[in-house]
């Protein structure tokens, strides 16, 4: 029996061992029979350590995988895709986009929060969403969260589409959600933040109608319309996109600007119509700064303000047409064109 104690307790084994062998060397047979007896009793009444350890270790395996089963069966660390939500702090979120989400996210599986390729199969999945422009580095929340930082693509335009309105992000990309009317809604970045129209991009010939949310604007006369509705934004702020109203922007022909084609043409209400000119992602030698167009626009935009009052302020005045290209270029007022019909004589009739 020693041999097995022995070889487990190397450094204690041989030290019981040699005071057995002391009193078994006493030349007292009396003594050295107790001595043995009551070392056989010594060692028949504990266990050894090694049955004691592996009983602990079994134990806590048994019970580890009794609550991972528990844990497993309660789904207490699995995360389930449909309950996912953008949650933002600032900008302009459509709740429609929840929608979206929880839509395509419903068609994966619930997962394990400890399966990584199980939680990226859904970081994927977002990343190829219309209105998410780029992803962060996931993390769980423990027991059954994902946390995915984005970076979210904002309307600047919006093209008509069956009568309705599909907001266009800076991209060109499509993004869900349609309006009845162009869209009243948060636009800018930062400090500049505000709220307002968002441009139509035209001419509205039906090329567009068939364009689903992700797609893109691929055309040059769209992207060049879509260049001018950022600018515009940009440089108008919240009076002047509700005075001029959601503007339709047609560059068809922004390229092929002249004295005689005028280039990009702004469509406002009331039919308020204005040349621009060059698309301003468009290089062009001599061509006017865009700055300076949306100066002079804003300055014919401020007679607007009370020109529908029963008292009008002053200054206030009204206007038909305005060509922004040149420095000094025209307006037509149109309380002149009707004191010009005034003062033209009515035909007789024959």
């Amino acid at each position: 029996m020693r041999a097995p104690l022995e070889s487990y307790w190397p450094g204690r084994a041989p030290e019981r061992s040699a005071r057995f062998e002391r009193s078994a060397q006493s030349g007292r047979s009396t003594q050295s029979g107790r001595s043995t007896r009551s070392g056989r009793s010594a060692r028949s009444g504990r266990a050894p350590v090694w049955i004691v350890v592996g009983l602990f270790v079994s134990c806590t395996l048994w019970l580890v995988s009794a609550v991972a089963h528990e844990v497993e069966a309660a789904d207490f660390a699995v995360v389930d895709p449909r309950s996912s939500r953008l949650d933002v702090q600032a900008g302009f979120v459509d709740p429609r986009w929840n929608d979206w989400m929880a839509a395509r996210l419903a068609r994966l599986p619930r997962v394990s929060a400890l399966d990584a390729d199980g939680l990226q199969r859904i970081v994927d999945e977002i990343a190829h969403m219309p209105f998410v422009a780029q992803v962060g580095t996931p993390g769980v929340l423990w027991p059954d969260g994902l946390d995915l930082p984005l970076c979210l693509r904002r309307p600047v335009a919006c093209i008509l589409q069956g009568g309705e309105y599909t907001p266009v992000a800076e991209d060109g990309t499509l993004l869900p959600g349609r309006w009845p009317t162009p869209p009243w809604i948060r636009v800018g970045v930062g400090i500049e933040e505000h709220v307002g129209f968002l441009p139509v991009i035209g001419p509205n010939d039906g090329a567009l109608e068939i364009a689903e949310p992700g797609d893109r604007l691929v055309e040059l006369r769209h992207g060049d319309a879509l260049a001018v509705a950022i600018e515009m934004q940009a440089a108008f702020g919240r009076e002047e996109l509700e005075l001029f109203g959601p503007p339709l922007i047609d560059a068809s022909r922004a390229r092929q600007a002249s004295l005689e084609v005028p280039g990009v043409v702004l469509y406002g209400e009331d039919r308020r119509v204005v040349w621009f000119g060059r698309p301003p992602n468009a290089e062009a030698v001599g061509e006017r700064p865009s700055a300076a167009k949306w100066a002079a626009l804003k300055k014919a935009i401020a007679h607007l303000r009370g020109v529908n009052d029963a008292v009008p302020p002053v200054g206030a005045r009204d206007w038909s047409f305005l060509d922004v290209r040149f420095e000094n270029g025209d307006i037509r007022w149109r309380d002149a064109a009707s004191s010009d019909d005034a003062k033209t004589p009515a035909k007789k009739k024959g």
